[in-house]
């Protein structure tokens, strides 16, 4: 298994063991597509650990944990699924000419594997230092975004703060095409979100401080933004009216309706309570307009 070990049976320690795993590089990625998927959600994030039995020398067994966090880098002509893609770093690469007319062998990396040696067996302590400074700042990528693209800024940041402020602003743009097609349901439901918050405008201006809502209400007001995108469209008549909001509510509530709009909540972290109604939903504007910054929604206020 990829990844690093943890023993739970060195005796010399007292402690877990552990053994540092390698990056590991796939190309042609589509020919294990499925496969690969699962694989690669899986690996991305530090501190998941999986048992396993292992056979010592005496011929006895012991438990195991592996981390399942390694370092992958794959090459694919297919595009991600949204779910992969948010646990990635996108880089479109296009083709140029090889100026060596050769493909490399292992020896012509020789040299710079022998420098990472020396400078992780030196270096540690300052990538360490590094990253906790990075976990202080405030540097507007969240979750997933963060995760993956600290390794990177970190390194950034020990080279030069003119490398890290490029490095900072690739991220955020590389975050923000990868929003523009990912996590439509989240970004459809804090446009509903906002459409509720709108009528509570003061007068002066002002922004509610508050809002509560249940999931049905939510559905209703989602709706009426996106009814005409599953068909219905006013004709004058009645009959027809009444039979094309059936129908067009119909299909909008298998993606949209409130049992569905409960899940995306619960998904974006949401607080609630449950009511004879239902669970009642609580959101302060601040959170709000939080959730609208990280998921790239612009709502009109």
């Amino acid at each position: 298994m990829a990844g690093e070990k943890w023993s739970l049976c060195d005796s010399s320690v007292g402690k877990p063991t552990r053994w540092p795993g390698a990056t590991l590089g796939v190309d042609e990625f589509t020919k294990m597509y499925e496969e690969l998927m699962q694989l690669a959600r899986a690996i991305y994030k530090k501190g998941l650990l999986v048992p396993r039995m292992e056979k010592s020398r005496g011929q006895r067994f012991f438990l195991s944990l592996f981390e399942t966090y390694t370092p992958l880098v794959v090459a694919s002509t297919k595009e991600l699924d949204p779910v992969t893609m948010s646990r990635a770093i996108v880089i479109n690469m296009r083709r140029a000419q090889d100026p060596s007319k050769r493909d490399p062998e292992p020896w012509d990396f020789e040299d710079i594997r022998d420098r990472l040696y020396i400078c992780r067996l030196t270096q540690a302590h300052i990538v360490d230092d590094a990253r906790r400074e990075l976990d202080k700042m405030d540097l507007g990528l969240f979750g997933r975004e963060y995760e993956v693209w600290r390794p990177v800024l970190v390194i950034a940041k020990i080279i030069s703060e003119e490398l890290f402020s490029e490095m900072l602003n690739l991220a955020k743009e590389i975050s923000a095409q990868k929003y523009e097609g990912l996590y439509q349901a989240e970004k459809d439901v804090l446009t509903a979100i906002g459409g509720l918050f709108k009528p509570q405008l003061t007068l002066e201006g002002q922004n509610p401080s508050e809002l509560t809502f249940y999931p049905k209400q939510l559905s209703d007001k989602l709706f009426e933004l996106k009814k005409e995108e599953f068909g219905y469209e006013e004709t004058g008549s009645e009959k027809i009216d009444a039979a094309l909001l059936v129908a067009a509510r119909k299909k909008f509530d298998k993606l949209y309706g409130p049992r569905k709009i409960g899940w995306i909540l619960k998904r974006l972290g949401l607080k609630y309570k449950h009511h004879t109604e239902g669970n009642r939903y609580t959101l302060t504007w601040k959170e709000f307009s939080d959730l609208c910054g990280r998921f790239g929604v612009k709502v009109d206020m």
